[in-house]
């Protein structure tokens, strides 16, 4: 797959105005919005981008509505392009990664053309608290999505973390991730692995429709990267799915927190 699309599948055009144009998704809707399996998770090799710390998140009062809202709010802020509104809100990974992506101002008119979109009418938005996190939260949004005039089926993730005055929005990682496979995610098999490059150095978890997988797959491939595949039991099933690969600090960590949401079709 192109740079350019393993691009957008982290973070929608967002960086189109510096490194990328917007190019189209598979397919979309999740099932369920809360329903997790039991909590398991894959530990992954150190990270030099994010010191250890002995601090944990704060506990906050996050809840699944108020998760969802905290990315509903953001993405307004993005669409008024309010600028400070939206760097306020970001956690600690992103405010580490918009640097290399070239800056939040150089950012902001791609983000509007293309993450807001995800706050659009009409799509499937679902929350999912992340097992060891300490209130931690998954969020998704997907559907037929209108970007640019065109509408395509699409599907994005970010995770609300609690932080001491307020939710704090993990939207950018750098490195970014890059989809290995499938090399199709509009017309995958059910015998295709999905494979995704991640941020190295925390615990590794992946969702099916909204429903943690077993225990995924961890290689290392530098010391900044991993490749994370998620476990199917009986292969990808038929139809349209969204899978989510995402990173999340282990016990006594501040980070990494770095999520991609992939819609992917079987026909």
């Amino acid at each position: 797959m192109p740079r350019a699309s393993l691009l957008k599948a982290l973070t929608g055009p967002v960086v189109a105005a510096v490194l990328l144009s917007s190019c189209g998704g598979g397919s979309s809707t999740p099932a369920g919005s809360s329903e997790t399996a039991s909590s398991t998770s894959t530990s992954v090799a150190p990270s030099t981008s994010v010191a250890p710390s002995t601090s944990a998140p704060s506990a906050g009062t996050l809840t699944q509505d108020s998760a969802v809202e905290a990315v509903s709010s953001w993405l307004q802020a993005i669409e008024d392009g309010d600028r400070s509104a939206v760097e306020a809100a970001l956690g600690r990974t992103s405010l580490q990664a918009v640097p290399a992506m070239g800056g939040l101002e150089t950012l902001m008119s791609g983000l509007a053309e293309g993450m807001a979109a995800f706050d659009g009418p009409g799509l499937q938005r679902d929350a999912i608290e992340i097992p060891g996190t300490q209130g931690a939260w998954l969020v998704t949004s997907s559907g037929e999505v209108t970007r640019e005039g065109m509408v395509e089926p699409d599907a994005h993730s970010w995770l609300v973390v609690p932080g001491a005055d307020g939710a704090r929005i993990e939207a950018f990682v750098h490195p970014p991730p890059e989809i290995l496979a499938p090399t199709d995610l509009g017309a995958a098999q059910t015998t295709d692995q999905v494979t995704v490059t991640m941020l190295a150095g925390g615990r590794a978890l992946t969702y099916l429709d909204g429903v943690q997988l077993p225990d995924p797959a961890v290689e290392g491939i530098d010391g900044d990267q991993v490749t994370i595949t998620p476990a199917f039991a009986q292969g990808l099933p038929q139809g349209e799915h969204v899978v989510v690969v995402l990173v999340v600090p282990e016990e006594g960590q501040l980070g990494p927190w770095a999520s991609v949401a992939l819609p992917v079709t079987v026909p």
